[in-house]
């Protein structure tokens, strides 16, 4: 039950920071960021350890290290192409000068 309330808690999320960068609202864009981070909070403990239980003969670090590998790619992903949606230039090109180091 509570794995079904964080996976619909993450998807109202993201909703919501859709509609926050269509309407170009920065305010509510930090509220929904920080409303995100606490939903997801939860999940990333449940993460490494899957991750760990999966990977079992791997050690532990090496498992916690591709779950976070994943996480900073994708979120590195999320940042750039939503710079791109709302037309942040600066934002854009620091992402794609941190992307060819």
């Amino acid at each position: 039950m509570a794995s079904h309330l964080i996976n619909i808690g993450t998807l109202i999320c993201i909703f919501l920071f859709t509609l926050v960068i269509y309407f170009h609202n920065t305010p509510a864009l930090y509220c929904v960021m920080v409303l995100t981070g606490v939903v997801n909070l939860s999940i990333f403990s449940v993460c490494y350890e899957f991750a760990v239980e999966v990977a079992y003969p791997v050690s532990e670090a090496m498992s916690a290290g591709i779950v976070n590998l994943l996480a900073f790619t994708l979120g590195f992903t999320m940042s750039l192409t939503f710079s791109f949606v709302i037309n942040d230039r600066t934002t854009s090109l620091i992402a794609l000068l941190i992307l060819a180091i």
